[in-house]
């Protein structure tokens, strides 16, 4: 994910907080990263197509629009207190559906 394509999509034109976003695109990468491989590990045993699924899924389309997502969450809500229970459906449901592409051989590029 590239910091100018996330930049674009927070709607922020200011270079003053780039390494704390690149921070977060690290941090979205590596949550969604290691949702796919729980998810992989436990469909198939076998390393080298785990490491060809798990590749698809990151270079999905939709795994973009996840990282960003996720990066604009955590940039828009940095306090550590939560009033209220913060789920979005579309990231749950476009998470789901990757994975469930992944195990059925249906890959989006």
């Amino acid at each position: 994910m590239k910091l100018e394509e996330t930049k674009l999509f927070l709607r922020v034109i200011h270079n003053d907080e780039d390494s704390l976003i690149i921070r977060l695109i690290d941090s979205a990468e590596s949550y969604i990263r290691s949702s796919f491989n729980s998810y992989i590990d436990m469909k198939t045993k076998d390393k080298e197509m785990q490491d060809k699924i798990l590749l698809m899924a990151m270079q999905d389309k939709r795994t973009d629009i996840l990282i960003n997502m996720l990066v604009a969450q955590l940039y828009e809500n940095r306090s550590m207190l939560v009033d209220k229970a913060m789920q979005n459906p579309i990231f749950t449901n476009f998470l789901w559906q990757i994975k469930g592409d992944l195990m059925a051989g249906d890959f989006n590029d």
